[in-house]
């Protein structure tokens, strides 16, 4: 009974939707989650872009990181997976920018348009106080 007058939504889970069914609970569903669009916008011409990412599980943790790189026609020229052993998620967001500079520079694409999700590293880049 007291399954009815709760203010908690229900699991996913299979097992968990027959078990209140069997008790005739009245399955309260999950807010849908938001749903945002995302728009690309092609590049100038002769640009390159490059989407980083990196992560760690627990921090620091096992981490890694990884990018790849799209031209001016969206056509995909290029990637990159590191794994970097324990460290933190900021280090492995810092490091995913690194390489990727350094590949770009190595395959002379020195027009680069990097983006990542991380606000830290992109205050990093505008601030030689945060990463030296």
């Amino acid at each position: 009974m007291s399954g009815n007058i709760t203010s908690l939504t229900a699991s996913s889970s299979m097992s968990d939707f027959v078990i209140l069914k069997s008790f005739d609970v009245i399955i309260k569903p999950r807010m849908p989650q938001i749903i945002k669009e995302v728009v690309w916008n092609p590049l100038i011409l002769d640009w390159t872009k490059c989407n980083i990412d990196g992560t760690s599980v627990g921090n620091p943790g096992h981490a890694s990181c990884g990018g790849f790189y799209r031209n001016f026609n969206s056509d995909f020229i290029g990637g990159f997976a590191i794994n970097l052993g324990v460290t933190t998620a900021l280090c492995s967001e810092l490091i995913a920018a690194m390489v990727a500079i350094e590949v770009a520079y190595k395959k002379r694409w020195f027009s680069l348009w990097l983006e990542t999700d991380s606000m830290l590293v992109s205050l990093a880049f505008k601030s030689s106080k945060i990463v030296p």
